[in-house]
Protein backbone atom coordinates (compact mmCIF):
# COMPACT_ATOMS: atom_id res chain seq x y z
CA UNK A 1 0.00 0.00 0.00
CA UNK A 2 1.23 3.44 -0.90
CA UNK A 3 1.33 5.87 2.03
CA UNK A 4 0.37 9.53 1.50
CA UNK A 5 2.51 11.96 3.53
CA UNK A 6 1.74 15.54 4.60
CA UNK A 7 -1.95 14.92 4.03
CA UNK A 8 -3.01 14.04 7.56
CA UNK A 9 -6.44 15.45 8.45
CA UNK A 10 -6.65 18.40 10.82
CA UNK A 11 -9.52 19.42 13.05
CA UNK A 12 -10.79 23.00 13.35
CA UNK A 13 -13.46 24.33 15.67
CA UNK A 14 -15.21 27.66 15.64
CA UNK A 15 -18.52 29.44 15.88
CA UNK A 16 -19.37 29.26 12.14
CA UNK A 17 -18.00 27.68 8.97
CA UNK A 18 -17.31 31.14 7.50
CA UNK A 19 -15.02 31.82 10.46
CA UNK A 20 -12.99 28.63 9.81
CA UNK A 21 -12.68 28.77 6.01
CA UNK A 22 -9.94 31.48 5.87
CA UNK A 23 -7.80 29.57 8.40
CA UNK A 24 -8.26 26.25 6.53
CA UNK A 25 -7.27 27.84 3.22
CA UNK A 26 -4.25 29.53 4.85
CA UNK A 27 -2.89 26.35 6.50
CA UNK A 28 -3.89 23.66 3.97
CA UNK A 29 -3.99 25.63 0.73
CA UNK A 30 -6.81 26.88 -1.53
CA UNK A 31 -7.59 23.30 -2.69
CA UNK A 32 -8.06 21.89 0.82
CA UNK A 33 -10.61 19.10 1.18
CA UNK A 34 -13.01 19.12 4.11
CA UNK A 35 -13.89 15.52 4.97
CA UNK A 36 -16.26 16.26 7.85
CA UNK A 37 -18.42 19.04 9.20
CA UNK A 38 -20.43 18.66 12.38
CA UNK A 39 -22.36 20.91 14.69
CA UNK A 40 -22.50 20.54 18.45
CA UNK A 41 -22.56 22.29 21.79
CA UNK A 42 -19.52 23.58 23.59
CA UNK A 43 -18.71 25.16 26.96
CA UNK A 44 -21.21 25.80 29.68
CA UNK A 45 -21.46 24.76 33.30
CA UNK A 46 -23.32 21.60 34.25
CA UNK A 47 -25.00 21.40 30.88
CA UNK A 48 -26.18 25.02 30.94
CA UNK A 49 -25.07 28.11 29.02
CA UNK A 50 -23.70 26.03 26.17
CA UNK A 51 -23.10 27.60 22.79
CA UNK A 52 -23.29 26.13 19.36
CA UNK A 53 -20.09 25.45 17.52
CA UNK A 54 -18.87 23.79 14.34
CA UNK A 55 -16.16 21.15 14.01
CA UNK A 56 -14.49 20.71 10.62
CA UNK A 57 -11.98 17.99 9.68
CA UNK A 58 -9.89 18.91 6.62
CA UNK A 59 -6.73 17.74 4.90
CA UNK A 60 -4.45 18.77 2.07
CA UNK A 61 -5.32 17.56 -1.45
CA UNK A 62 -3.27 14.75 -2.92
CA UNK A 63 -3.42 11.36 -4.54
CA UNK A 64 -5.51 9.04 -2.37
CA UNK A 65 -5.08 5.31 -1.80
CA UNK A 66 -7.66 2.84 -3.01
CA UNK A 67 -8.53 0.50 -0.17
CA UNK A 68 -9.10 -2.34 -2.61
CA UNK A 69 -5.64 -2.41 -4.21
CA UNK A 70 -4.08 -4.03 -1.11
CA UNK A 71 -4.16 -7.54 0.31
CA UNK A 72 -7.04 -8.54 2.50
CA UNK A 73 -6.49 -7.73 6.19
CA UNK A 74 -4.71 -10.52 8.10
CA UNK A 75 -6.24 -12.47 10.94
CA UNK A 76 -6.02 -10.94 14.44
CA UNK A 77 -2.45 -11.48 15.75
CA UNK A 78 -1.73 -13.43 18.89
CA UNK A 79 0.71 -12.35 21.56
CA UNK A 80 2.93 -15.36 20.78
CA UNK A 81 3.76 -14.62 17.17
CA UNK A 82 2.58 -12.09 14.56
CA UNK A 83 0.37 -13.50 11.84
CA UNK A 84 1.85 -14.34 8.47
CA UNK A 85 0.92 -11.97 5.67
CA UNK A 86 -1.88 -13.11 3.44
CA UNK A 87 -1.64 -13.41 -0.26
CA UNK A 88 -3.22 -10.50 -2.10
CA UNK A 89 -6.67 -11.14 -3.45
CA UNK A 90 -7.89 -9.00 -6.30
CA UNK A 91 -11.29 -7.64 -5.35
CA UNK A 92 -14.10 -7.02 -7.70
CA UNK A 93 -14.17 -3.55 -9.19
CA UNK A 94 -15.99 -1.38 -6.65
CA UNK A 95 -18.70 1.09 -7.48
CA UNK A 96 -17.56 4.72 -8.06
CA UNK A 97 -19.28 5.91 -4.91
CA UNK A 98 -17.60 3.28 -2.71
CA UNK A 99 -14.20 3.98 -4.29
CA UNK A 100 -14.51 7.70 -3.49
CA UNK A 101 -15.46 6.99 0.13
CA UNK A 102 -12.56 4.61 0.62
CA UNK A 103 -10.17 7.08 -1.01
CA UNK A 104 -11.14 9.65 1.58
CA UNK A 105 -10.70 7.09 4.41
CA UNK A 106 -7.34 5.77 3.11
CA UNK A 107 -5.23 7.48 5.82
CA UNK A 108 -7.25 5.72 8.50
CA UNK A 109 -6.75 2.28 6.82
CA UNK A 110 -2.98 2.81 6.80
CA UNK A 111 -2.96 3.46 10.54
CA UNK A 112 -5.08 0.39 11.31
CA UNK A 113 -2.90 -1.94 9.24
CA UNK A 114 0.25 -0.57 10.88
CA UNK A 115 -1.29 -1.25 14.31
CA UNK A 116 -2.19 -4.84 13.32
CA UNK A 117 1.34 -5.59 12.03
CA UNK A 118 3.01 -4.31 15.23
CA UNK A 119 3.23 -6.54 18.37
CA UNK A 120 0.30 -5.83 20.65
CA UNK A 121 1.76 -4.66 23.94
CA UNK A 122 -1.46 -3.06 25.07
CA UNK A 123 -5.11 -4.00 24.48
CA UNK A 124 -6.57 -2.65 21.26
CA UNK A 125 -8.67 0.41 22.15
CA UNK A 126 -12.34 0.07 21.48
CA UNK A 127 -14.55 2.94 20.40
CA UNK A 128 -15.57 5.04 23.34
CA UNK A 129 -19.24 5.20 24.13
CA UNK A 130 -20.94 8.11 22.48
CA UNK A 131 -21.79 10.90 24.92
CA UNK A 132 -24.26 13.71 24.73
CA UNK A 133 -22.02 15.90 26.88
CA UNK A 134 -20.66 19.09 25.26
CA UNK A 135 -17.47 18.89 23.28
CA UNK A 136 -14.17 19.66 24.99
CA UNK A 137 -10.95 20.95 23.47
CA UNK A 138 -9.16 18.20 21.40
CA UNK A 139 -5.66 16.89 22.12
CA UNK A 140 -2.78 18.22 20.06
CA UNK A 141 -2.08 14.84 18.41
CA UNK A 142 -5.55 13.85 17.14
CA UNK A 143 -9.17 14.45 18.23
CA UNK A 144 -10.93 11.61 20.00
CA UNK A 145 -14.00 11.70 17.80
CA UNK A 146 -11.76 11.45 14.73
CA UNK A 147 -10.22 8.24 16.11
CA UNK A 148 -13.73 6.94 16.71
CA UNK A 149 -14.61 7.67 13.11
CA UNK A 150 -11.50 5.80 11.94
CA UNK A 151 -12.28 2.75 14.07
CA UNK A 152 -15.93 2.51 13.04
CA UNK A 153 -15.41 3.18 9.35
CA UNK A 154 -12.47 0.74 8.93
CA UNK A 155 -13.97 -2.17 10.87
CA UNK A 156 -15.60 -3.59 7.73
CA UNK A 157 -12.70 -6.07 7.14
CA UNK A 158 -12.07 -7.26 10.75
CA UNK A 159 -14.88 -6.63 13.22
CA UNK A 160 -17.85 -5.70 11.04
CA UNK A 161 -19.47 -7.20 8.08
CA UNK A 162 -20.47 -5.01 5.16
CA UNK A 163 -24.07 -5.17 6.28
CA UNK A 164 -23.19 -3.85 9.74
CA UNK A 165 -21.79 -0.49 8.63
CA UNK A 166 -22.84 2.27 11.05
CA UNK A 167 -22.78 6.06 10.48
CA UNK A 168 -20.34 8.07 12.61
CA UNK A 169 -22.16 9.58 15.58
CA UNK A 170 -21.16 11.55 18.64
CA UNK A 171 -21.81 14.87 20.32
CA UNK A 172 -22.37 16.29 16.83
CA UNK A 173 -24.89 13.70 15.62
CA UNK A 174 -24.77 11.96 12.24
CA UNK A 175 -22.05 13.13 9.86
CA UNK A 176 -22.36 13.58 6.12
CA UNK A 177 -19.44 13.95 3.74
CA UNK A 178 -19.10 16.01 0.60
CA UNK A 179 -15.85 15.95 -1.38
CA UNK A 180 -14.90 19.01 -3.43
CA UNK A 181 -11.87 19.84 -5.57
CA UNK A 182 -11.46 23.60 -5.36
CA UNK A 183 -12.60 24.53 -1.88
CA UNK A 184 -13.83 23.29 1.44
CA UNK A 185 -16.48 20.57 1.89
CA UNK A 186 -19.98 21.50 3.02
CA UNK A 187 -22.20 18.95 4.67
CA UNK A 188 -25.60 18.39 3.11
CA UNK A 189 -27.10 16.87 6.26
CA UNK A 190 -26.31 18.08 9.74
CA UNK A 191 -27.81 17.48 13.15
CA UNK A 192 -27.15 19.46 16.26
CA UNK A 193 -28.92 16.87 18.47
CA UNK A 194 -26.79 13.94 19.75
CA UNK A 195 -27.84 10.41 18.74
CA UNK A 196 -27.74 7.29 20.86
CA UNK A 197 -24.66 5.14 20.21
CA UNK A 198 -25.21 2.25 17.85
CA UNK A 199 -24.61 -1.20 19.32
CA UNK A 200 -21.29 -2.66 18.27
CA UNK A 201 -21.46 -6.39 17.44
CA UNK A 202 -19.06 -8.83 19.07
CA UNK A 203 -15.82 -9.50 17.18
CA UNK A 204 -16.16 -12.30 14.65
CA UNK A 205 -13.49 -14.73 13.47
CA UNK A 206 -11.52 -13.50 10.55
CA UNK A 207 -13.73 -14.28 7.56
CA UNK A 208 -12.61 -15.15 4.12
CA UNK A 209 -12.37 -12.19 1.74
CA UNK A 210 -15.83 -11.25 0.65
CA UNK A 211 -16.78 -9.46 -2.52
CA UNK A 212 -17.46 -5.81 -1.97
CA UNK A 213 -21.14 -4.96 -2.55
CA UNK A 214 -22.11 -2.17 -4.88
CA UNK A 215 -23.68 -0.20 -2.00
CA UNK A 216 -23.38 -0.11 1.74
CA UNK A 217 -26.63 -1.18 3.48
CA UNK A 218 -27.61 0.93 6.44
CA UNK A 219 -30.02 -0.24 9.17
CA UNK A 220 -33.44 1.28 8.81
CA UNK A 221 -33.47 2.27 12.49
CA UNK A 222 -30.71 4.87 12.02
CA UNK A 223 -30.83 8.03 9.91
CA UNK A 224 -29.15 7.62 6.55
CA UNK A 225 -26.20 10.03 6.19
CA UNK A 226 -26.56 12.26 3.18
CA UNK A 227 -23.87 11.68 0.58
CA UNK A 228 -22.92 13.92 -2.25
CA UNK A 229 -20.07 13.29 -4.67
CA UNK A 230 -18.70 16.17 -6.66
CA UNK A 231 -16.44 15.58 -9.62
CA UNK A 232 -12.91 16.92 -9.42
CA UNK A 233 -13.52 19.71 -11.88
CA UNK A 234 -12.00 22.88 -10.44
CA UNK A 235 -13.70 25.01 -13.08
CA UNK A 236 -17.12 23.88 -11.82
CA UNK A 237 -16.45 24.96 -8.23
CA UNK A 238 -16.87 28.59 -7.24
CA UNK A 239 -13.94 29.58 -4.98
CA UNK A 240 -14.67 31.21 -1.68
CA UNK A 241 -14.62 35.00 -1.99
CA UNK A 242 -14.45 36.83 1.37
CA UNK A 243 -15.51 40.06 -0.35
CA UNK A 244 -19.04 38.68 -0.57
CA UNK A 245 -19.23 38.95 3.20
CA UNK A 246 -18.12 42.60 3.07
CA UNK A 247 -20.84 43.47 0.57
CA UNK A 248 -23.50 42.27 3.01
CA UNK A 249 -22.61 44.99 5.50
CA UNK A 250 -25.10 47.81 5.79
CA UNK A 251 -24.19 51.04 4.05
CA UNK A 252 -23.23 53.95 6.33
CA UNK A 253 -26.14 56.13 7.39
CA UNK A 254 -26.51 59.47 5.62
CA UNK A 255 -25.09 62.53 7.41
CA UNK A 256 -27.59 64.25 9.69
CA UNK A 257 -29.28 67.34 8.39
CA UNK A 258 -28.05 70.65 9.86
CA UNK A 259 -29.97 71.68 12.91
CA UNK A 260 -31.47 75.17 12.78
CA UNK A 261 -32.57 77.31 15.66
CA UNK A 262 -36.17 77.29 16.72
CA UNK A 263 -37.97 79.86 14.60
CA UNK A 264 -40.83 82.04 15.79
CA UNK A 265 -43.19 84.03 13.64
CA UNK A 266 -41.20 87.15 14.44
CA UNK A 267 -37.93 85.53 13.39
CA UNK A 268 -39.48 84.32 10.13
CA UNK A 269 -40.75 87.82 9.40
CA UNK A 270 -37.30 89.35 9.99
CA UNK A 271 -35.72 86.75 7.74
CA UNK A 272 -38.12 87.67 4.94
CA UNK A 273 -37.33 91.37 5.47
CA UNK A 274 -33.60 90.73 5.14
CA UNK A 275 -34.09 88.78 1.91
CA UNK A 276 -36.38 91.48 0.51
CA UNK A 277 -33.69 94.11 1.25
CA UNK A 278 -31.14 92.24 -0.89
CA UNK A 279 -29.43 89.99 1.68
CA UNK A 280 -28.93 86.45 0.34
CA UNK A 281 -31.05 83.77 1.99
CA UNK A 282 -28.09 81.76 3.40
CA UNK A 283 -26.68 84.88 5.08
CA UNK A 284 -30.11 85.89 6.40
CA UNK A 285 -30.75 82.41 7.84
CA UNK A 286 -27.31 82.33 9.43
CA UNK A 287 -27.90 85.74 11.04
CA UNK A 288 -31.23 84.59 12.48
CA UNK A 289 -29.80 81.34 13.86
CA UNK A 290 -26.70 82.96 15.35
CA UNK A 291 -28.71 85.73 16.99
CA UNK A 292 -31.25 83.34 18.55
CA UNK A 293 -28.54 80.93 19.76
CA UNK A 294 -25.82 83.31 20.94
CA UNK A 295 -27.20 86.85 21.40
CA UNK A 296 -30.68 86.41 22.83
CA UNK A 297 -29.49 84.34 25.86
CA UNK A 298 -27.57 87.37 27.14
CA UNK A 299 -30.53 89.73 26.88
CA UNK A 300 -33.86 87.89 27.12
CA UNK A 301 -35.81 91.14 27.12
CA UNK A 302 -33.90 92.60 24.17
CA UNK A 303 -35.95 93.00 20.99
CA UNK A 304 -35.01 90.49 18.32
CA UNK A 305 -34.87 93.15 15.59
CA UNK A 306 -32.36 95.23 17.54
CA UNK A 307 -30.22 92.17 18.14
CA UNK A 308 -30.35 91.31 14.44
CA UNK A 309 -29.23 94.82 13.49
CA UNK A 310 -26.21 94.55 15.74
CA UNK A 311 -25.40 91.10 14.42
CA UNK A 312 -25.57 92.37 10.82
CA UNK A 313 -23.46 95.43 11.68
CA UNK A 314 -20.74 93.16 13.08
CA UNK A 315 -20.64 91.31 9.76
CA UNK A 316 -20.24 94.41 7.54
CA UNK A 317 -16.57 95.09 6.70
CA UNK A 318 -15.65 98.76 7.20
CA UNK A 319 -12.46 100.35 5.86
CA UNK A 320 -10.24 101.63 8.69
CA UNK A 321 -9.32 105.34 8.94
CA UNK A 322 -6.28 106.59 7.10
CA UNK A 323 -2.95 106.56 8.87
CA UNK A 324 -1.31 109.89 9.70
CA UNK A 325 0.39 111.71 6.83
CA UNK A 326 -0.36 112.07 3.17
CA UNK A 327 -2.60 109.73 1.20
CA UNK A 328 -3.63 109.24 -2.44
CA UNK A 329 -7.16 108.08 -3.46
CA UNK A 330 -8.63 107.42 -6.89
CA UNK A 331 -12.41 107.10 -7.40
CA UNK A 332 -13.41 104.82 -10.31
CA UNK A 333 -16.76 103.63 -11.59
CA UNK A 334 -19.26 103.50 -14.40
CA UNK A 335 -21.11 106.46 -15.89
CA UNK A 336 -23.65 107.91 -13.46
CA UNK A 337 -22.21 106.05 -10.49
CA UNK A 338 -21.43 109.31 -8.61
CA UNK A 339 -17.65 108.88 -8.48
CA UNK A 340 -16.95 112.51 -9.51
CA UNK A 341 -19.32 113.78 -6.82
CA UNK A 342 -17.48 111.60 -4.27
CA UNK A 343 -14.15 113.17 -5.29
CA UNK A 344 -15.57 116.71 -5.02
CA UNK A 345 -17.22 116.10 -1.64
CA UNK A 346 -14.12 114.49 -0.14
CA UNK A 347 -11.88 117.33 -1.36
CA UNK A 348 -14.28 119.95 0.02
CA UNK A 349 -14.42 118.27 3.43
CA UNK A 350 -10.64 118.09 3.75
CA UNK A 351 -10.13 121.61 2.40
CA UNK A 352 -12.56 123.11 4.96
CA UNK A 353 -11.93 121.04 8.09
CA UNK A 354 -8.59 119.20 7.84
CA UNK A 355 -5.06 120.28 8.63
CA UNK A 356 -3.81 118.47 5.51
CA UNK A 357 -3.37 120.06 2.12
CA UNK A 358 -5.58 118.84 -0.72
CA UNK A 359 -4.60 118.18 -4.36
CA UNK A 360 -7.21 117.14 -6.93
CA UNK A 361 -6.31 115.61 -10.31
CA UNK A 362 -8.53 114.50 -13.18
CA UNK A 363 -7.91 111.84 -15.81
CA UNK A 364 -11.34 112.56 -17.35
CA UNK A 365 -11.92 114.45 -20.62
CA UNK A 366 -11.88 118.30 -20.41
CA UNK A 367 -15.67 118.68 -20.27
CA UNK A 368 -15.92 116.43 -17.24
CA UNK A 369 -12.93 118.09 -15.60
CA UNK A 370 -14.69 121.45 -16.06
CA UNK A 371 -17.71 120.19 -14.07
CA UNK A 372 -15.40 119.15 -11.23
CA UNK A 373 -13.71 122.56 -11.23
CA UNK A 374 -17.08 124.31 -10.99
CA UNK A 375 -17.84 122.44 -7.78
CA UNK A 376 -14.41 122.97 -6.19
CA UNK A 377 -13.71 126.60 -7.12
CA UNK A 378 -15.86 128.00 -4.26
CA UNK A 379 -13.82 125.90 -1.81
CA UNK A 380 -10.55 127.23 -3.24
CA UNK A 381 -9.39 123.82 -4.54
CA UNK A 382 -7.59 123.80 -7.91
CA UNK A 383 -7.99 120.82 -10.27
CA UNK A 384 -4.92 119.59 -12.17
CA UNK A 385 -5.09 117.84 -15.55
CA UNK A 386 -3.45 114.49 -14.76
CA UNK A 387 -3.26 113.55 -18.45
CA UNK A 388 -0.61 116.23 -19.12
CA UNK A 389 1.56 115.40 -16.11
CA UNK A 390 4.72 113.45 -16.98
CA UNK A 391 6.05 113.08 -13.47
CA UNK A 392 4.60 111.78 -10.25
CA UNK A 393 2.87 114.61 -8.40
CA UNK A 394 0.92 112.36 -6.08
CA UNK A 395 0.78 113.46 -2.44
CA UNK A 396 3.41 114.60 -0.09
CA UNK A 397 3.83 113.93 3.60
CA UNK A 398 1.03 116.37 4.53
CA UNK A 399 -1.10 116.30 1.36
CA UNK A 400 -4.20 114.31 0.45
CA UNK A 401 -4.30 113.66 -3.31
CA UNK A 402 -7.69 112.85 -4.85
CA UNK A 403 -7.87 111.56 -8.45
CA UNK A 404 -11.03 111.57 -10.55
CA UNK A 405 -11.19 109.07 -13.44
CA UNK A 406 -13.25 108.88 -16.62
CA UNK A 407 -16.44 106.80 -16.50
CA UNK A 408 -15.92 103.26 -17.82
CA UNK A 409 -18.16 100.31 -18.49
CA UNK A 410 -17.28 97.15 -16.53
CA UNK A 411 -17.29 95.29 -19.86
CA UNK A 412 -14.66 97.64 -21.42
CA UNK A 413 -11.68 95.44 -20.63
CA UNK A 414 -9.13 97.33 -22.73
CA UNK A 415 -10.07 100.73 -21.33
CA UNK A 416 -9.91 99.40 -17.76
CA UNK A 417 -6.43 98.02 -18.40
CA UNK A 418 -5.37 101.38 -19.88
CA UNK A 419 -6.69 103.19 -16.78
CA UNK A 420 -4.73 100.78 -14.57
CA UNK A 421 -1.55 101.83 -16.40
CA UNK A 422 -2.35 105.53 -15.89
CA UNK A 423 -2.89 105.02 -12.16
CA UNK A 424 0.45 103.22 -11.85
CA UNK A 425 2.08 106.19 -13.57
CA UNK A 426 0.58 108.48 -10.92
CA UNK A 427 1.97 106.44 -8.07
CA UNK A 428 -0.61 103.61 -7.71
CA UNK A 429 -3.15 105.35 -5.46
CA UNK A 430 -5.71 103.37 -3.42
CA UNK A 431 -8.68 102.60 -5.70
CA UNK A 432 -12.21 103.12 -4.30
CA UNK A 433 -15.00 101.75 -6.52
CA UNK A 434 -18.21 103.80 -6.59
CA UNK A 435 -21.19 101.36 -6.41
CA UNK A 436 -24.74 102.76 -6.52
CA UNK A 437 -27.13 101.41 -3.90
CA UNK A 438 -29.80 101.12 -6.58
CA UNK A 439 -28.12 98.13 -8.27
CA UNK A 440 -29.35 94.56 -7.88
CA UNK A 441 -27.19 91.79 -6.53
CA UNK A 442 -26.33 90.53 -10.03
CA UNK A 443 -25.41 94.03 -11.21
CA UNK A 444 -23.18 94.58 -8.17
CA UNK A 445 -21.34 91.32 -8.86
CA UNK A 446 -20.87 92.24 -12.52
CA UNK A 447 -19.50 95.67 -11.57
CA UNK A 448 -17.01 94.25 -9.07
CA UNK A 449 -15.87 91.57 -11.49
CA UNK A 450 -15.42 94.07 -14.35
CA UNK A 451 -13.25 96.49 -12.32
CA UNK A 452 -11.25 93.69 -10.65
CA UNK A 453 -8.11 94.47 -12.79
CA UNK A 454 -7.87 97.81 -10.95
CA UNK A 455 -7.62 95.93 -7.61
CA UNK A 456 -10.04 98.16 -5.65
CA UNK A 457 -9.35 98.28 -1.92
CA UNK A 458 -12.78 99.60 -0.85
CA UNK A 459 -16.33 100.35 -1.96
CA UNK A 460 -17.95 103.79 -1.86
CA UNK A 461 -21.75 103.39 -1.75
CA UNK A 462 -23.52 106.14 -3.72
CA UNK A 463 -27.17 107.13 -4.35
CA UNK A 464 -28.05 105.77 -0.92
CA UNK A 465 -30.91 108.22 -0.53
CA UNK A 466 -32.78 106.78 -3.52
CA UNK A 467 -33.56 103.41 -1.92
CA UNK A 468 -32.82 103.97 1.77
CA UNK A 469 -30.60 100.89 2.07
CA UNK A 470 -27.78 99.11 0.26
CA UNK A 471 -28.65 95.48 0.89
CA UNK A 472 -27.19 93.98 -2.34
CA UNK A 473 -23.96 95.97 -1.96
CA UNK A 474 -23.64 94.98 1.71
CA UNK A 475 -24.29 91.31 0.91
CA UNK A 476 -21.57 91.26 -1.76
CA UNK A 477 -19.14 93.17 0.44
CA UNK A 478 -19.62 90.56 3.19
CA UNK A 479 -19.23 87.71 0.71
CA UNK A 480 -16.00 89.11 -0.79
CA UNK A 481 -14.60 90.65 2.37
CA UNK A 482 -14.27 93.99 0.55
CA UNK A 483 -14.59 96.88 3.04
CA UNK A 484 -16.91 99.86 2.61
CA UNK A 485 -15.17 103.23 2.91
CA UNK A 486 -17.73 106.01 2.27
CA UNK A 487 -21.45 106.55 1.77
CA UNK A 488 -22.86 109.28 -0.47
CA UNK A 489 -26.46 110.44 -0.64
CA UNK A 490 -28.17 113.53 -2.09
CA UNK A 491 -26.39 116.23 -4.02
CA UNK A 492 -25.30 118.63 -1.26
CA UNK A 493 -21.89 118.88 0.34
CA UNK A 494 -23.10 117.34 3.60
CA UNK A 495 -24.28 113.99 2.23
CA UNK A 496 -20.87 112.35 2.23
CA UNK A 497 -19.35 110.55 5.26
CA UNK A 498 -17.25 107.57 6.25
CA UNK A 499 -19.25 104.34 6.29
CA UNK A 500 -21.06 103.46 9.53
CA UNK A 501 -21.92 99.77 9.98
CA UNK A 502 -24.76 100.43 12.45
CA UNK A 503 -26.41 102.93 10.08
CA UNK A 504 -26.08 100.57 7.14
CA UNK A 505 -27.60 97.68 9.15
CA UNK A 506 -30.46 99.90 10.33
CA UNK A 507 -31.22 100.78 6.70
CA UNK A 508 -31.40 97.12 5.74
CA UNK A 509 -33.61 96.06 8.68
CA UNK A 510 -35.68 99.19 9.27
Amino acid sequence: MTTVTDHEPRTYRGATLEELLPKIREELGPDAIIVRQREGLDGGIGGFFQRRCVEVVARRPGPGVDAYDTPAPPAPPTPAAPPAPRAPVAPEPPAPGIREIMRVASPFIDQLQAAEAAPMSTPTPTPAAESSEPMTEPDDDEPQDEAEAQTVEQRSGDEQRPGDQQPVTGAFGASAYTVTAGGAMVSTRQSAEPLAPAPVPAPLPAPAPLPVPASLPVPASLPVPALQLVTHDASAVTPFDPRTLERTHASPPPPPAPVTATRTDEAAAHEQALVAAGIALPLAADLIDATISHIVPFGPKRALKRALRKALARRIPIAPPFAAGGQAIAFVGAGGSGKTLCAARLATAYAQHSDLGVTVMSLAPPERAAALRAVLDPAGVYVLDARSLEVNHVSGERVLTIIDTPPLSPAATDEIKRLAGELRRLGAPAVHLAVPATLSGAAVRALLDGFAPLAPVAIAITHLDEVGHAGPVIDEAIARGLPISYTSEGSGTDGFAPADAAALAAGVLA
